[in-house]
């Protein structure tokens, strides 16, 4: 059985690899699926870990409605992948 996802939410902390590392290796799988860094680590927007992801999801989000703009813009990202084939 395959699945597939339009949004992965990825920890930079994960045990076997580095969140990063999984995003790129996701990209490559399914690359129309839209990746969102998840970490209370403090990044700047130039950080080389950031690269690989679409959006970022601070862990001490403020409020539903920013996850779901956060989700919004992916979907975006993702069904225009889709489309662009």
């Amino acid at each position: 059985m395959s699945e597939s996802f339009e949004i992965a939410l990825i920890d930079l902390s994960l045990p076997y690899v580095s969140g990063d590392q999984f995003a790129r290796r996701i990209r490559r799988r399914s690359p129309t699926v839209a990746t969102v860094l998840t970490t209370c680590w403090d990044l700047n927007d130039d950080d080389p870990r950031r690269v690989p992801f679409d959006d970022h999801i601070p862990k001490s989000l403020s409020s539903r409605e920013d996850l779901q703009n956060v989700v919004a813009r992916c979907l975006q990202v993702h069904d225009a992948r889709r489309l662009r084939g």
